[in-house]
């Protein structure tokens, strides 16, 4: 089977470009010949968005590798903004089956995350013109690139683009429901549940050590606020380790409390053994996440999560079992569940430690994703 995937790297690399290299890489240890079309957004980023509703350039590439490659299917992952949804129709003119995982919220919503200005952001799943997204311009703060990416979203709906696609993957029975729920197009037919994975570990025996850590972006939408507040309110040892916008606030906030380090950002092995000696994760998003590597690294190395219980990450974690559950953006309920966690003797620690990670092997090791994936593939060239 020759499969070709599609994908467009994001301006700073992130979840969505380790879940495209990694299963690339597990697919053809598993003897599928693969290809590969990349793009790039982190060059020009302005006029690819511009080209966003049909980049023409990208249609004529795709269809040029297409009659090179000869491929069986083609799998996209991400296409905004450099590659577009020309690269569908380059498909459907090739006559190639295409499946396409749905890592975000992007087809329905030019915010993506369905979240903006401090709270979640629905009114786009209501149908018609996405008007109130554009004017509370949910896209980097622009009238005109929300707009503009609104266009785009109604032009393929029209358009009857992503009746196109044989399979759509996504991420968790949440996301499947919020697709259903908008008037996006997508019929439930087309859709298929398949979690993401990170490669196998052997063993999740590691001495843990006192201390929690928080590893992403330092956003607003990411909770880094709400852990913040809650570690002003008591000292415990914490680790963080990401960067982004409220970089100087956990600058400053590292500042004035002697038990938290800020690493910066930092490579996968660091991230790794920084998650094997942790106690445990905290994971306070605000915003609908698609599925979290970090949880999922987390529970690979056998570290309990304390999450907001939000989206699709009750269906991860599951509270008293594998970590802990709390209010999205209340850190009273937060520091709750952390004093728990702090007060708990080692005995009952050890069955968190162990049920994460028999949750990693029996729902998110490589070889359960990968023979998912390939019957995926089967019934789409059958």
């Amino acid at each position: 089977m020759k499969v070709l995937y599609i994908h467009t790297y994001y301006t700073e690399k992130g979840g969505e470009d380790v879940v495209f290299e990694t299963e690339k890489v597990k697919m053809q240890l598993n003897g599928i010949t693969v290809a590969s079309v990349l793009f790039n957004n982190a060059r020009y980023s302005l006029f690819k968005i511009i080209l966003q509703p049909f980049n023409l350039l990208s249609y004529y590439r795709i269809i040029r590798k297409i009659k090179l490659f000869k491929p069986d299917l083609i799998h996209i992952h991400n296409l905004h903004f450099a590659a577009s949804p020309a690269v569908v129709w380059a498909a459907v003119f090739c006559k190639v089956p295409v499946v396409m995982t749905l890592h975000n919220y992007r087809l329905i919503c030019p915010s993506a995350i369905l979240y903006h200005n401090g709270e979640l952001f629905l009114d786009s799943l209501k149908g018609g013109f996405p008007w109130k997204a554009v004017i509370k311009k949910v896209y980097k703060d622009s009238f005109l690139l929300s707009f503009w990416l609104a266009c785009s979203i109604r032009l393929h709906k029209a358009l009857g683009t992503w009746k196109k696609v044989e399979k759509f993957i996504l991420l968790t029975e949440f996301s499947k429901k919020i697709f259903l729920q908008s008037d996006i197009g997508i019929l439930e037919k087309q859709m298929i549940v398949k979690a993401n994975f990170v490669n196998n570990h052997e063993s999740n025996a590691a001495i843990k050590k006192n201390n929690f850590i928080y590893v992403g972006r330092l956003s607003e939408e990411k909770g880094i606020d709400t852990i913040i507040q809650a570690f002003e309110k008591f000292s415990f040892n914490l680790i963080i380790i990401g960067s982004g916008p409220l970089q100087k606030e956990v600058d400053d906030f590292t500042a004035r409390n002697n038990c938290v380090k800020y690493l910066g950002f930092q490579d996968r092995l660091v991230v790794q053994e920084a998650l094997k000696s942790s106690s445990a994760l905290l994971f306070p998003s605000k915003s609908f996440e698609g599925m979290p590597m970090t949880i999922l690294e987390a529970l690979a190395n056998g570290t309990p999560v304390i999450a907001s219980s939000l989206g699709s990450i009750p269906s991860i974690i599951q509270d008293q079992y594998n970590g802990m559950l709390f209010s999205p953006g209340n850190s009273h309920d937060l520091v709750t569940k952390i004093k728990l966690w702090i007060t708990m003797d080692e005995e009952d620690k050890n069955h968190y430690y162990k049920n994460a990670y028999n949750t990693y092997q029996k729902k998110y090791s490589s070889e359960i994703s990968a023979d998912k994936m390939l019957k995926i593939y089967q019934k789409v060239i059958l």
